[in-house]
């Protein structure tokens, strides 16, 4: 949330919230160690998903393999991986989205 891409990244998080917010859930997790500034940004641009922090919990990092940020993940509500890692909001998310959803009906 610090740079450019990933101010970019939010931006389309929200569009896609508010779009398909009755078919997924987004959470946004910040690993910093000043999650105040994390939660700050949440709620100043209103982005109304849930954000946690894990800034004391670099093993989450290493569990999902996370190599860069952001990273972003498709699980399924019974918390199976669907796709790790999966495409950004910004490379075609919505027709992965589409392909999973429809996989799993």
């Amino acid at each position: 949330y610090k740079n450019m891409a990933c101010q970019e990244e939010f931006l389309l998080l929200k569009e896609l919230h508010n779009k398909y917010k009755d078919k997924m859930a987004i959470v946004s997790i910040s690993v910093d160690d000043k999650p105040e500034e994390f939660f700050s940004f949440m709620e100043e641009n209103d982005y109304e998903w849930t954000g946690l922090s894990m800034h004391k919990q670099p093993e989450v990092v290493k569990t999902y393999q996370a190599r860069v940020i952001p990273t972003f993940y498709f699980i399924d509500p019974y918390n199976k991986i669907l796709l790790a890692p999966a495409v950004s909001p910004r490379d075609n998310f919505e027709n992965e989205f589409h392909r999973i959803l429809n996989n799993r009906n």
